[in-house]
């Protein structure tokens, strides 16, 4: 099993680009999360990163608690 894997990121939705509010209204922005590559790495400890050794987004709190119950 690979120690990561890339999945499509959250807060775009896999399409690199997110609404911005302005004065003249709508306009596209590049996803501050995945920098507009529409994906990002979650490592097997349940860290997340931009890519495979780049900088870290967080963790995944959810999938921790319930390992620690499980064990």
């Amino acid at each position: 099993m690979k120690p990561y894997e890339q999945i499509k990121c959250p807060r775009c939705d896999g399409h690199g680009l997110v609404v911005k509010w302005s004065w003249d209204g709508q306009e596209p922005d590049e996803c501050s999360d995945c920098g507009g590559a529409g994906t990002i790495i979650r490592y097997e400890s349940g860290t997340y990163a931009r890519w495979p050794g780049g900088p870290l987004l967080g963790r995944d709190t959810k999938a921790e608690l319930a390992e620690r119950r499980a064990s």
